[in-house]
């Protein structure tokens, strides 16, 4: 006997012993119509039949995988990948790296890798495709060099800044001193011009310098020139702040003050 079969698609073939065999793939999915026949050379007998094939579950396919990368520090990472599934299902995406990368993500849907904040070092970066039956990875290496050598100075930055401000006080504060003590000693010599008189009679008749007197005259008031104080802005305000209507003035004068406290409240 001879057996044969007659389908519309090449899903299964029969022997002469009358096995069929024959293994269905994603487009043999559905219902069939076979038929067989056996003839034993003068009247052939046939049946027909149907075979249903189910659809089993493919795994995602990748169609884009990721490929090895190296970035500069401060360089961010944007790249595609994508998978496609036979069976039409959708693929959702999901990364995962060690050492963990704190920020590197990817669209679930879209397949979008992103890493806005690299941070340097070396990643084993694995992506997942998954149709929600099956997953398929994709492994890839992520190196993020550091930064060259003058973009690391940079980190000093705030240092440097900080350093800057100082020397600037520091600058403002000696040319204040400087200012401050020629401003002492221009009204020391106006003092003494003004109200020296007496001072100057007495280095005449005893000898020494009028300085001397004045200063022997001021050592007689108490520490604090019993409050009161010299305001030396006899040509107005230069430093800190600069204000030419300023004036000069004593204050804190009381019915008590005597010439040596005028002496020593103005730097005498």
């Amino acid at each position: 006997m001879v057996f044969s079969l007659l389908s519309k698609v090449p899903l299964c073939s029969a022997t002469v012993t009358g096995e069929l065999t024959g293994t269905p793939g994603d487009g043999d999915v559905g219902r069939h119509l076979l038929v067989v026949t056996v003839t034993d050379g003068t009247a052939p007998v046939s049946k027909a039949f149907t075979i249903d094939v189910s659809n089993v579950n493919d795994a995602p396919e990748w169609r884009l995988p990721p490929d090895d990368l190296e970035l500069e520090h401060g360089t961010p990472l944007l790249m595609a990948v994508q998978a496609v599934d036979a069976d039409g299902d959708d693929v959702q995406y999901y990364i995962a790296s060690e050492p963990a990368a704190e920020g590197l993500t990817v669209g679930v849907l879209s397949g979008d890798v992103a890493w806005y904040k690299p941070r340097p070092g070396t990643y084993l970066v694995t992506v997942t495709a998954s149709d929600g039956e099956e997953d398929v990875d994709t492994v890839f290496d992520l190196v993020i060099k550091r930064a060259k050598v003058e973009d690391e100075g940079m980190g000093n930055a705030p240092l440097y800044a900080a350093i800057a401000a100082l020397l600037v006080v520091v600058v403002l504060l000696l040319l204040w001193t400087v200012m401050g003590g020629a401003v002492a000693a221009e009204m020391l010599e106006w003092f003494k011009r003004e109200y020296g008189f007496e001072e100057k009679q007495k280095a005449t008749d005893k000898g020494g310098e009028d300085w001397d007197h004045l200063m022997d005259l001021a050592r007689t008031s108490p520490p604090g020139s019993r409050g009161t104080m010299f305001l030396p802005h006899m040509s107005g305000a230069s430093c800190p702040v600069v204000d030419s209507a300023s004036m000069g003035a004593f204050v804190g004068l009381r019915g008590f003050v005597k010439p040596n406290v005028f002496r020593q409240a103005g730097g005498v």
